[in-house]
């Protein structure tokens, strides 16, 4: 069901409102303050070490979910939650089991987002403006930005190479590379939405999904923290 305000110009939907003049999506009241007493109740089972079932467990993963319509980037916000759900789930869904402490940053961070409830736009990204091309070695990286006006050049040499035991670790560190020395040709030529090539698949498929696995996510939460300015970047 969808109610129309006229007189504030937004849009309700059953757990959702629209801001119509900056195309914004938030929560509403009511599932913000459902959302964190939830997370309030988990925040103390976590602390106190308490065994729960792991279907409330995966009642809690599936809310947290559903919320990624909003905050994008909570997939990487997940991942003790979500590491404690896979470890426990052989067990059965009517088994019980404990949340790893280090989990409560997790909480924190979304009764944090649920409470300033800033909103997600869906306006239609612009189309691609640049092409960044990024390649990754053992001992170096190397990248090409191509725009309207011109080309560029950037490469760098690994300064703690045996950090990097991956290719999906190297080609990630590659494109967070490549984003930051290119930061300024993005402002100057007011790009606001670039390509990225690589054989790599995994180190895009992850910025595209904003979520990766346990190794990948620094990296990955300081390159969406580097993107994240006015510009919006679609990959």
């Amino acid at each position: 069901m969808l109610s129309v305000n006229r007189q504030f110009s937004t849009a309700e939907m059953p757990r959702w409102i629209l801001d119509t003049q900056k195309m914004d999506l938030l929560m509403l009241q009511a599932m913000r303050h459902l959302m964190l007493q939830l997370l309030h109740r988990w925040r103390q089972i976590v602390i106190q070490l308490k065994f729960i079932r792991i279907i409330n467990l995966a009642s809690l993963f599936g809310m947290l979910n559903f919320l990624m319509t909003q905050f994008q980037d909570s997939g990487l916000r997940q991942l003790k939650l979500e590491t404690s759900l896979c470890k426990a789930i052989i067990k059965g869904w009517h088994s019980y089991t404990q949340v790893q402490p280090s989990a409560i940053l997790d909480i924190e961070w979304w009764k944090s987002k649920i409470k300033f409830n800033n909103g997600r736009s869906i306006i239609v990204p612009s189309p691609t403006q640049a092409t960044m091309t990024t390649d990754a070695s053992k001992e170096s990286w190397e990248a090409v930005i191509q725009t309207n006006i011109n080309k560029s050049i950037a490469w760098g040499v690994w300064s703690r190479p045996t950090f990097l035991h991956s290719s999906n670790q190297r080609e990630s560190r590659a494109i967070l590379c490549a984003i930051s020395h290119f930061e300024g040709i993005f402002k100057m030529e007011q790009i606001h939405s670039i390509q990225i090539l690589s054989d790599n698949s995994v180190a895009v498929r992850n910025i595209i999904r904003k979520r990766s696995a346990p190794s990948l996510a620094p990296v990955l939460r300081y390159t969406l923290q580097v993107v994240k300015t006015p510009m919006e970047r679609a990959v």
